[in-house]
């Protein structure tokens, strides 16, 4: 999984590499502006450019390579034939000395076209040590893709949409077009999170983050899961949760919930949970994102939703976790 981060706070970057940078299969990289972000997700052509410019220059090369070759045998063999016309001409002296002077223009010829392949062999060795190493830097279709994109939310400026339209359409790469894009802040207000997250963005992490909720969200955004052990409490229940309208939770997890509702919602709809459910104040509201929603294959009529929540602090979360932890103990105990 190769994860980008363009966010300039490197205290926070620390942090999520501890989230998200113990995994080696992840590749964790961090940019401080967009320009070089932008090259990574189109690709880093400018390797590959360097690339087909060196073996332009070695091809062309190895063409003068492979004339001078030709001239030096050429040269070669009618400077032997000189020599023999010279050796056969004893007799006249000066037709000798006129065929040796030959030889000699041939020797001097000869000896500028090896030169010449010298430069020309130099030129060769070295930029194919050049093409050796830029060639390493050239990623493969697969290296070039990128599962999630996290931004800074001080990138994105005071048109949240705005921005997220010009930098899509900078992306050239097909792969990365759609990137998920994961946004970080520290503003964790309701109301101010719901600007933030305008179609395109995927999700909201509240800065420091909470180090499990972003590995968990970052998973499930790239299309992968976290493994079972990464999970602190997950429960069955049958709470009611205020979903827009009242909804009967089947799973809760401090990462998602599953619950049966009676209206369908759309792909990455940005939902209010109203947190009564959760021990909370009375009235508090959760922000979540719609990951499934299909109908429900036991009850005609009503669906089964997968809420991921969004924007939660690490005290939001601690205090699901306290919740979940009772409800988990005392379920525990009912069973034994």
């Amino acid at each position: 999984m190769k994860i980008l981060v363009l966010d300039a706070d490197q205290g926070h970057n620390k942090r999520v590499t501890q989230s998200l940078g113990g995994d080696p299969k992840t590749e964790l990289i961090f940019f401080d502006q967009i320009s070089s972000l932008i090259e990574t997700l189109n690709g880093l052509p400018q390797f590959e450019k360097s690339k087909a410019e060196l073996e332009k220059i070695i091809a062309d090369t190895n063409i003068l390579l492979n004339k001078a070759n030709e001239n030096i045998t050429s040269l070669t063999t009618a400077k032997d034939a000189k020599a023999k016309e010279a050796a056969m001409s004893q007799a006249d002296v000066s037709v000798g000395k006129k065929l040796l002077d030959e030889v000699k223009t041939f020797d001097a010829k000869i000896k500028t076209e090896s030169e010449t392949k010298t430069k020309l062999e130099d030129v060769v060795s070295k930029k194919k040590a050049e093409l050796e190493a830029i060639s390493k830097k050239v990623l493969s279709s697969e290296q070039k893709k990128c599962n999630v994109l996290m931004v800074d939310r001080a990138f994105l400026g005071n048109k949240p949409l705005d921005w997220l339209n010009d930098f899509r359409s900078k992306i050239t790469l097909l792969e990365n077009k759609e990137v998920p894009i994961a946004v970080l802040g520290y503003n964790s207000e309701l109301e101010y999170i719901y600007s933030i997250m305008v179609p395109g963005i995927s999700d909201y992490f509240i800065k420091p983050v909470d180090l499990l909720l972003m590995k968990h969200n970052t998973a499930k955004l790239s299309g992968k899961t976290m493994e079972a052990d990464d999970k602190v409490y997950e429960i069955q229940t049958k709470a009611l949760v205020k979903v827009l309208s009242i909804a009967k939770v089947i799973k809760l997890s401090e990462f998602e919930m599953t619950a049966q509702v009676r209206s369908p919602f759309n792909p990455n709809e940005l939902v209010e949970l109203f947190a009564d459910v959760f021990n909370m104040k009375k009235g508090e509201r959760l922000l979540a994102t719609c990951k499934k929603c299909d109908p429900d294959e036991a009850e005609k009529g009503f669906f089964v939703a997968v809420f991921s929540f969004v924007g939660l602090s690490p005290h939001i979360m601690n205090e699901i976790r306290k919740w979940l932890k009772i409800q988990y103990v005392n379920a525990k105990e009912k069973e034994s």
